[in-house]
């Protein structure tokens, strides 16, 4: 029994550090920094991440979608005091934020400015370190 024991333990102690293993930024974002326009066409409040769909208009006339991510819908409504009625489908936005790899339409956002004017306040917005500088 004792060995049995032994033998297990490990598995439960590397348990909880697996559940607070994340992806990394890097492997999905680049450090450059993009702007698009567009209207929301779906939205995602929840964790892990808020997610919004947004319908931009490329430089050929082509409607695009991108997946514009967010930090967690928590840290949004904790620190930055977004509400899950802060963008809502139809809403025409303009955002700011890394671009994600490999030509993907993937934006992790840093500012979101809306049609009125007002700017969503970025402190819910997660701050990562880029390991890819150049």
């Amino acid at each position: 029994m004792r060995r049995l024991f032994l033998s297990v333990l490990p598995i439960f102690l590397l348990l909880p550090a697996a559940g607070r293993s994340h992806h990394s930024f890097a492997a999905e974002f680049t450090h450059e920094t993009i702007t698009i326009e567009g209207v929301v066409t779906e939205v995602w409040f929840k964790n892990p991440h808020v997610r919004y769909s947004v319908e931009v208009t490329n430089e050929r006339g082509e409607a695009e979608l991108w997946d514009a991510i967010a930090g967690s819908a928590t840290n949004l409504q904790r620190n930055g005091g977004w509400t899950r009625d802060s963008i809502k489908v139809g809403d025409r936005v303009v955002m700011t934020g890394n671009r994600g790899r490999d030509g993907r339409r993937l934006l992790n956002i840093r500012i979101v400015r809306m049609s009125d004017g007002r700017v969503l306040p970025p402190d819910g917005v997660v701050e990562y370190r880029h390991t890819d500088r150049q």
